[in-house]
């Protein structure tokens, strides 16, 4: 541009273009976290899934493998997409000093509870918008970093599937079982209702005599039993938080159950230099929350089978 002359009239529409993508994208960017707050999913994810959805069928993405895609073909299941949801969650300061007795750290507990929920809802509303039925293979992610040690991570991954000339379910199924345990679930009579969960984390407080016994009986084996009490709390409340999660969805029984555990030292120190170590255990358990679709139907039959190749060369390798 020469100097002591404005702009010329293509650099200025240059400028307000420049200027209008930069709104546009904004707004789109404040509308995406307005979404996200509300437990939705982000504006270019949901473009993404309608575009995919227009498709109708013509191109699909899974995980499955070559044996779940031909099972699930059986019973007219046809894969869609992978879909996804995640949370990035603050997990608020938690409270402990030498008089904090055993017992379930409501603040993590419920963080964790919540950013599971958030991430299974946006999960759900990929796969709402795909028009699925279910979403088969879920598979649960817990990451935490060590730049931030009050955040936490959870994000899940699995694949939609649609039943061939159906309407599009209202809420599709989430499950955490293969396509192949979906399809013997739908040919015995069953169907999911979605993924069910509950974690929880315990504080076990170790007592006096635990403290002397395991500092002066150094040379004896004996049983840490408050450490053993709070796993067992640990367990029981995670899996009653699943319970309570299969009831509220109606359901007849809970399969494909996992059991994750993680323990963690604490130091904890009182007033004339008494110190002592704590545990924190935590427990996450995940399943699938089932119902009976047809009473009566009629079980498949399970068939054992015996590779004779491989057997008769074990004997004549054994006979040699």
């Amino acid at each position: 541009m020469p100097f002591g002359f404005g702009k010329s009239a293509e650099e200025k529409q240059q400028d307000a273009l420049r200027k209008e993508q930069l709104a546009v994208e904004e707004q789109r960017r404040a509308t995406s976290l307005e979404s996200l707050a509300r437990g939705g999913i982000p504006v270019e994810a949901t473009k993404r899934l309608q575009n995919a959805r227009l498709l109708d069928g013509s191109f699909f993405t899974s995980d499955l493998s070559v044996n779940e895609f031909l099972l699930a073909r059986q019973t007219k299941l046809r894969p869609i997409s992978q879909v996804m949801g995640s949370s990035a969650y603050h997990v608020g300061w938690r409270f402990i000093d030498w008089y904090t007795p055993s017992g379930e750290l409501s603040v993590p507990t419920t963080a964790i509870n919540h950013a599971r929920s958030l991430a299974l809802g946006r999960m759900g509303q990929e796969a709402s918008l795909l028009g699925a039925h279910v979403v088969a293979g879920v598979r649960p992610q817990l990451q935490r970093y060590e730049w931030s040690a009050g955040m936490i991570e959870f994000s899940f991954v699995g694949t939609a599937m649609r039943f061939e000339g159906m309407e599009p379910a209202p809420l599709p199924a989430l499950t955490n079982l293969s396509g192949q345990d979906v399809w013997k679930l739908y040919a015995s009579g069953h169907w999911p209702l979605g993924v069910v969960a509950g974690s929880s984390v315990y504080h076990a407080v170790p007592s006096w005599n635990q403290r002397m016994s395991s500092s002066w009986g150094g040379w004896n084996n004996q049983e840490l039993t408050d450490f053993t009490a709070g796993l067992y709390a640990a367990r029981h409340l995670a899996t009653r938080h699943l319970h309570e999660g299969g009831l509220e969805l109606g359901c007849s029984g809970i399969v494909g159950m996992s059991i994750q555990q993680e323990e963690e030292e604490y130091e904890v120190r009182g007033s004339n230099d008494n110190e002592r170590t704590d545990m924190i255990f935590t427990f996450h358990a995940m399943g699938t929350a089932i119902t009976e679709r047809a009473p009566r139907h009629t079980i498949p039959p399970i068939r054992q089978t015996i590779d004779l190749r491989r057997e008769t060369a074990a004997v004549v390798r054994t006979l040699a």
